[in-house]
């Protein structure tokens, strides 16, 4: 897999042709080059540390993220995860949206201060987590690069029994060069709930993109081997009964990503539908 990111950006930071500088506000000015339709590219997931009581985590995180997201569309993925002392329910905050998973991937991001994230889990300089300052940058380079494999996620919902069923089919573009594993995420959208906003008790503020759980667990089922050639496809299907859980299906998505495993956790590729 690329350990090429760091002289990359390295590169770009001096002012280096072929390569933009994208910083906050992500505006639609900003540098889009649009993708060779011909070809499959990276998504960027952008996997978001955030705390109900963080104070600057709107500012400095959601609103940056909301940005990228209009600005790339379907390419670029954001998933919230609430973590960290910020998270803990008190009586200003109630609700407890720390997860597991989210927990996990706070943990293999050497637990940064918050508000921060990580872009297909990649390091820069040294460091998975970066601030809202350098994500532009990253998802930038990585919408650029061409994926080593194609992802379809397929949804199904049954009113009825309330039995979300998902369908993954992924296919190899090159040889895997090491074992590759499929994880498949659960994101609620739109959930009203208190924030702190620059010291300000916000009760009415929406959240977007919450991580609410992991269908297969949290790096999910080995999908290829070492060495498995290029075409090679495998499809996999999971159910999950959302009559468990209090989760809104209709404000609901599904997030499957293909990534290594430790220690690089790198995201090859993802894909995002929702529910309904």
């Amino acid at each position: 897999m690329r350990y090429v990111l760091i002289a990359t950006l390295c590169c770009c930071m001096i002012g280096m042709n072929g390569c933009d500088i994208i910083t906050p506000p992500y505006k639609k000015n900003s540098v889009v080059t649009p993708p060779d339709t011909s070809k499959v590219f990276k998504k960027a997931v952008l996997e978001e540390f955030t705390g109900h009581n963080c104070q600057n985590c709107p500012d400095k995180g959601h609103i940056p993220a909301k940005q990228l997201k209009a600005l790339y569309g379907d390419r670029f993925i954001a998933i919230a995860y609430h973590v960290s002392s910020f998270a803990e329910p008190s009586k200003r905050y109630p609700p407890d949206y720390r997860t597991p998973t989210g927990n996990e991937i706070f943990y293999i991001a050497r637990e940064p201060g918050l508000p921060s994230g990580i872009v297909n889990r990649l390091e820069v300089n040294g460091q998975m987590a970066q601030s809202s300052d350098s994500w532009g940058t990253v998802v930038q380079q990585e919408l650029a690069t061409e994926a080593e494999v194609k992802l379809e996620l397929t949804p199904q919902f049954n009113e009825q029994t309330k039995l979300a069923t998902f369908t993954v089919k992924i296919t190899l573009l090159e040889d895997a060069q090491e074992p590759l594993y499929l994880a498949l995420y659960m994101l609620e959208d739109s959930i009203v709930s208190p924030q702190n906003v620059m010291g300000v008790r916000d009760t009415m503020y929406v959240h977007k993109d919450m991580f609410r759980g992991a269908i297969n667990s949290t790096y999910g089922d080995q999908v290829f081997d070492m060495g498995k050639k290029k075409g090679e496809v495998v499809t996999k299907t999971y159910t999950f009964a959302m009559d468990k859980v209090t989760w809104r299906p209709e404000h609901c998505s599904a997030v499957a990503i293909v990534h290594v495993n430790a220690p690089a956790y790198e995201i090859l590729q993802a894909e995002e539908v929702k529910l309904k």
